[in-house]
């Protein structure tokens, strides 16, 4: 089986002059189908194979060849990742190009560009917490991806077993990593050297070097970075060693704090716990969960449950910046149905509820509660296809994919296959 979830449409995201596509939740839901759909094609193109050691070999060699449809091609892992860098960008009016579409299979980094130094330097004085929040949204797509490619192998009886989720959080981990390291510096440099006019130029260069350096220095104007050694332009990229010992340290931090992310037993092929419930069976897996976040981090610990007829996903979570460490919690329905109004009718009511620093700053001294609440509806047009509508309402506050740090109200429609 191989489901479809595909956002179709997300108000005010869509709509006005300041329009834009993807949003968080587009770009998210096509690349999830996306790796769904590439599963499914790899169990079809080895069902015929009645060899086990031949099925493994043929599954292991068209694992690799997705895995180059995850980095080069449109709605694969690395798309998702420019694009929840452009979704924040795009929020504020600041238009980009995401590199993915130059399809070039000899860069060693995908950029996201045509963005002016003015609009950097703007976006840092006027929303400093905005252009931190741009710099570890990569990070936050990739997480994002498996949290959603598990919760649906989960709740709807799709493979346990996901290697695009393991690679989503392998290959963000590894490059956390690798801003850690001179490496990142020397190809900084090589960067440099061949990018002689802005418009070539990434927005941030290495994302985690750049997260960690705005991060630590909110109220520093963007121009205090220089002039780019080619003599035109702000240098935009950050070394790894220009930060500080103390930076340097908090990165290490984070990068040791992203391992948690493989704390979860689905990523392996482990089938959920089996317990009896109300006269029939229930199932029960969880796992751990680490975000960058605008003021720090996140870190969190959830469990699903799938009962005949519903699901349930609940989770603590733990908003951390360079002060305070501030609780949280996040519990989600999933697929409750709604008899009395329609036989093919579908609930899946959500409630997130935080402290987070007031002002989203990595020094900030004083909490402030906000939440999130989102009510989705889908309906059965037959045994293959739904429509959904779904309205998401957040106070100011960080939350994992949805763009806007601030009170926000957003609409999203879209259709789901199942085969």
């Amino acid at each position: 089986m191989f489901r479809l979830d595909l956002a179709l449409a997300d108000v005010p995201a869509n709509a006005g002059r300041g329009a834009y596509w993807p949003a968080m939740s587009e770009a998210r839901s096509f690349t999830a189908s996306f790796c769904e759909l590439m599963n499914s094609a790899i169990l079809l193109g080895t069902s015929g194979i009645r060899n086990p050691f031949a099925q493994t070999g043929v599954a292991m060699g068209l694992e690799a060849c997705a895995l180059l449809f995850d980095v080069y091609v449109p709605f694969g892992v690395t798309w998702m990742h420019e694009e929840y860098h452009r979704t924040v960008l795009s929020n504020r009016g600041i238009s980009s190009y995401d590199g993915v579409y130059d399809f070039n299979l000899d860069a060693t980094a995908v950029s996201v560009y045509h963005v002016s130094d003015e609009a950097l330097e703007n976006l840092k004085a006027e929303h400093p917490e905005e252009l931190v929040r741009c710099e570890e949204a990569g990070y936050e797509a990739q997480v994002d991806l498996a949290g959603a490619l598990l919760r649906d192998g989960m709740m709807h009886g799709a493979r346990f077993i996901e290697p695009a989720a393991l690679y989503s959080l392998f290959s963000i981990s590894f490059y956390l990593w690798f801003n850690t390291t001179s490496y990142a510096d020397e190809e900084t440099r090589e960067f440099n050297a061949k990018e002689t006019t802005v418009d070539q130029r990434d927005i941030v260069g290495w994302d985690f070097s750049a997260w960690t350096y705005d991060l630590h220095r909110p109220n520093e104007p963007y121009a205090t970075r220089g002039i780019h050694s080619g003599g035109t332009g702000i240098n935009r990229y950050i070394l790894w060693s220009q930060l500080t010992s103390s930076e340097q340290s908090y990165l290490r931090f984070q990068a040791a704090l992203s391992l948690v992310n493989f704390i979860r037993p689905q990523l392996y092929g482990v089938k959920p716990w089996q317990c009896a419930f109300g006269g029939g069976q229930c199932a029960l897996t969880g796992g751990l969960t680490h975000y960058l976040t605008p003021f720090g981090y996140m870190i969190g610990a959830y469990g699903m449950a799938r009962a005949p007829g519903a699901g349930i996903v609940a989770g603590v979570n733990m908003y951390a910046n360079g002060r305070l460490a501030l609780p949280g919690i996040d519990v989600s329905l999933v697929d409750v149905p709604v008899s009395f109004a329609s036989p093919g009718l579908f609930w899946s009511p959500r409630l997130s509820l935080w402290l987070q620093p007031s002002d989203q700053r990595f020094y900030g001294k004083t909490a402030e509660a906000g939440g999130l609440t989102s009510q989705r509806l889908d309906i059965r047009l037959s045994r293959f296809a739904s429509l959904y509508a779904e309205l998401e309402a957040k106070t100011k506050g960080w939350a994992a994919g949805t763009v806007d740090l601030g009170a926000a109200l957003s609409l999203r429609a879209g259709t789901v296959f199942a085969f």
